[in-house]
Formats: C-alpha cells, structure tokens, sequence
C-alpha cells in the first residue's frame, strides 16, 4: 500500500488470514462520543463475522478491518465473504480494545 488511507480489495484477502488476528475500526460520527472506536480480534473471521452482523448498516468507509499490513472497507468485507462464505468464528461479540 502506498498511503495509510489506502484500502485493498477482496482479492488481497487470503484464506491464511482468517486465522490471522485483526483490528476493526468504527467510525462514531454522531455519537456524543464520536471519534473512531477500535476492536481487536483474535482472529479474522472473528472480525469479519462483527463487522457484518454489528455494523452492516454503516457506510463502507465508516467500517475498517486491518489484518497484517492490509485494509478492507465493509464493502470489502461483503465482498469476501459472499466469496468465502460465511466467517467460522466463535462469536461475533464486541470486544473493545
């Protein structure tokens, strides 16, 4: 990646990255708190499987998913997981980090 807002797609997502733990930022705009809030994961699929069942409604932008050096927007959460099929994580609870 050549900037730190930039995003990659579904594609860069491979299947060794499930099991790979994951940072999922959520933009608050609106809230009286606001700002950005993160949540650590022990693993992707973990990530993946709160952003869709928790965050869904969100725009893209306001929803992102570091795993290693790489970003993925909700849309691109979407997209990986129409393509991989649902995430096997034990939950899709909130773990603030």
């Amino acid at each position: 990646m050549s900037t730190a807002r930039d995003l990659d797609a579904p594609e860069f997502f491979e299947s060794q990255n499930y099991a790979t733990s994951a940072n999922l930022f959520v933009r608050h705009a609106g809230s009286r708190r606001g700002g950005l809030r993160s949540y650590r994961f022990d693993t992707a699929a973990d990530a993946i499987a709160c952003a869709l069942t928790n965050f869904a409604s969100r725009r893209p932008s306001d929803v992102v998913m570091t795993v290693e050096d790489k970003r993925f927007n909700l849309d691109a959460l979407r997209a990986i997981e129409r393509r991989d099929g649902a995430p096997s994580g034990p939950s899709a609870g909130i773990a603030s980090a």
